[in-house]
């Protein structure tokens, strides 16, 4: 999970969807005030080297978390600000992802 102030972004992370990979390539968007979970896999988190580690992500009122719903990031982050960012995930075709959860 992702939260950039500076691009006004938040990036919701669901299962089985390359997720890690697109943390990569947005964390560097983050900026040092950005909200940035650690990997749930175990990753060196020196793998993100150029696009710097988690970060962030514990607060007062509770943890971020690499899987968390919405709802929780809204009541983490702020009705108000969670209102006026844009807030995205990815999602892949229901059946490919059935089949790719191990028996």
């Amino acid at each position: 999970m992702i939260v950039s102030h500076k691009y006004r972004f938040i990036f919701i992370k669901t299962h089985k969807v390359a997720g890690t990979s697109i943390e990569f390539a947005l964390t560097r968007f983050a900026g040092e005030d950005g909200i940035v979970t650690p990997f749930s896999v175990r990753i060196d988190e020196r793998e993100r080297s150029g696009f710097g580690v988690a970060r962030n992500y514990k607060t007062g009122a509770g943890e971020y978390r690499a899987h968390i719903a919405a709802e929780e990031v809204r009541n983490l982050l702020g009705r108000e600000t969670f209102g006026r960012y844009f807030k995205f995930s990815v999602e892949r075709n229901p059946y490919d992802k059935y089949r790719s959860i191990p028996d």
